[in-house]
């Protein structure tokens, strides 16, 4: 197993000490094109995750469909609106939920899964943050290919999904993620191409997933969810995605090429929400001055979230850097 080369993003101690060091591998890209990041970024391999969800709806989804089926681009925290969409998705495309093949999970979400709890209730399908996913591939699966191989690797939608990703400039190889379907591995080459390849599409679906995703920011996420937070307050001009074990994009939109930036960090100890939140804060830091006014207003919008990020009698330090 290759053992990619982790950048110090930050640490945090005392006296000068450090106690936890959190280290990401990350890229910053414009137009597609990777300017800066870690040591081999641009060959390294990543494994998508979650942020191959966006290319797994366009590839199969309908030009008209309805605004709630932007859960399918979700890693939701489980919550009352996400279990609600679910279920009207389900109830308005006559899905079976029960045909969902995604493992049984409790909310993500700390509150919602402490009331289930408490109510005992065992997990369910319908609380796994890839559950909008599964409906989707259930809906577009369709009788005739049958409901229970959707999740294999040589059912049509996936075919469809790697020729679409083909067709924007990337060779994936695939993997089975642990929600039960097949997920991309590319490079950081590849992967910032992705995202630009989206970002500046003028295709009518692309557009309109959008349109859904900038405007139900908590769908995709969650409260309290870093995704869901940069994307409410960009307004339109950003969205970003997490994934599993530590991943984020955030991809700036608008009608300016020029301008399209993309940021990628992916943790090495896998998923933390506050460390998530200090890397991307660090980085941009680092970029500052090559940030377009999308990314410099998410980093100004960071910047008061930082220090309920560590521990308030720690100092922290981003690379050689003191935070004030």
């Amino acid at each position: 197993m290759a053992n990619p080369k982790f950048d110090t993003i930050c640490s945090y101690g005392r006296g000068g000490v450090a106690e936890v060091t959190v280290q990401a591998l990350w890229f910053f890209a414009e137009q597609g094109r990777i300017r800066q990041g870690s040591a081999g970024i641009a060959e390294e391999l990543l494994c998508m995750r979650s942020l191959a969800k966006p290319w797994q709806f366009l590839a199969i989804a309908k030009h008209d469909f309805a605004s709630e089926w932007v859960l399918a681009v979700a890693s939701h925290s489980g919550e009352v609106l996400h279990e609600q969409t679910l279920t009207k998705l389900c109830e308005d495309h006559q899905i079976d939920m029960s045909r969902l093949r995604c493992p049984a999970a409790y909310p993500m979400d700390d509150q919602r899964s402490l009331t289930v709890k408490i109510q005992s209730h065992r997990p369910e399908r319908r609380w796994h943050p890839c559950s909008g996913k599964h409906a989707h591939f259930v809906y577009h699966a369709g009788e005739d290919s049958g409901y229970r191989d959707y999740t294999e690797p040589g059912h049509d939608l996936h075919h469809k999904i790697s020729a679409y990703m083909t067709k924007q400039g990337a060779s994936p190889r695939w993997v089975m993620d642990s929600c039960g379907l097949p997920t991309p591995i590319v490079t950081g080459t590849e992967l910032a191409g992705l995202w630009h390849s989206l970002a500046v599409s003028n295709d009518p679906k692309t557009r309109r997933l959008w349109e859904c995703w900038t405007e139900q920011p908590e769908l995709v996420g969650g409260r309290d969810r870093l995704d869901s937070f940069i994307v409410s307050q960009a307004k339109g001009v950003l969205v970003a995605k997490e994934g599993a074990d530590g991943l984020i994009a955030v991809q700036s939109l608008g009608g300016d090429i020029s301008a399209d930036q993309t940021v990628f960090l992916k943790l090495a100890h896998g998923y933390q929400k506050s460390h998530l939140g200090l890397s991307l804060f660090g980085i941009l830091q680092a970029l500052k001055p090559q940030l377009n006014e999308a990314f410099q207003t998410l980093f100004d919008s960071l910047k008061n979230r930082v220090e309920g990020w560590h521990p308030a009698d720690q100092d922290l330090m981003f690379q050689s850097t003191h935070y004030t």
